[in-house]
């Protein structure tokens, strides 16, 4: 289930965005680039975060977010629930865990990660 506004995926049940208040739909409409949708609802001074790793192995996940705790970085992992809902490894679902992190902190974590642009 997604939302139609700010595009977040959801898990079954959920009928509402959260955050939106709209109602959920089964797919989204891919005429419109993420960006066009997710650009104007930024409030002024405020960045997109940046995706610099995804994984659907949990222990990599786990090494991953050690090494920018121990640097310091702040990130935001997506799909994350998910996976510990529906587990890769089942074979029940197959979804990318994301590592977001600030634009500033995108070169930084990269060079830690030693990955190019995802």
């Amino acid at each position: 289930m997604f939302c139609p506004k700010c595009r977040y995926e959801y898990v079954a049940g959920i009928k509402e965005c959260p955050k939106c208040r709209e109602a959920l739909v089964e797919e989204l409409n891919q005429d419109l680039e993420p960006a066009q949708i997710s650009e104007p609802q930024l409030k002024p001074g405020y960045s997109k975060p940046v995706t610099v790793f995804a994984t659907a192995d949990a222990g990599l996940l786990a090494v991953v977010k050690s090494i920018l705790d121990g640097a310091g970085i702040k990130y935001f992992v997506r799909n994350e629930l998910i996976q510990a809902i529906l587990p890769v490894q089942s074979g029940a679902f197959n979804s990318l865990v994301e590592i977001q992190v600030w634009p500033e902190d995108a070169a930084d974590a990269r060079a830690l990660l030693d990955t190019k642009d995802v």
